[in-house]
């Protein structure tokens, strides 16, 4: 079995439980959440805690099946997701910026902007 794995601290309940046996015996692959899709797609990864858009996209594909209810959440402002410019916010609507290569679902998100 080939186990993505996200190298963020957020997902290390998944696999906190795991024995040493038990990941002796499988391949796991450390990636950005962007990354562990694009393997998944081409079918490089048996199992992964997925982006919520990579996840509902692979289950709709019939490749892959949800394990469960399990998923990470928040309550209230998450701040993992930051802006850097020099200009204000709400003066980029409309235009393009740049986001990370690690994000899978940041690109996908339209929110309020307000400074």
């Amino acid at each position: 079995m080939i186990l993505g794995k996200i190298p963020y601290l957020n997902t290390t309940p998944y696999f906190h439980f795991l024995s040493e046996r038990w990941l002796k015996q499988h391949v796991i692959i450390s990636a950005s959440p962007a990354r562990l899709g694009e393997m998944a797609r081409a079918g490089k990864l048996d199992a992964a805690p997925f982006s919520l858009v990579d996840a509902d996209a692979l289950v709709e594909s019939g490749k892959f099946e949800y394990l469960g209810d399990l998923g990470i959440a928040g309550q209230g402002e998450i701040q993992s997701i930051l802006l850097f410019g020099v200009k204000n916010p709400k003066s980029l609507e409309g235009k393009a910026i740049a986001v990370s290569s690690h994000t899978a679902t940041t690109v996908r998100l339209n929110g309020d902007l307000a400074a």
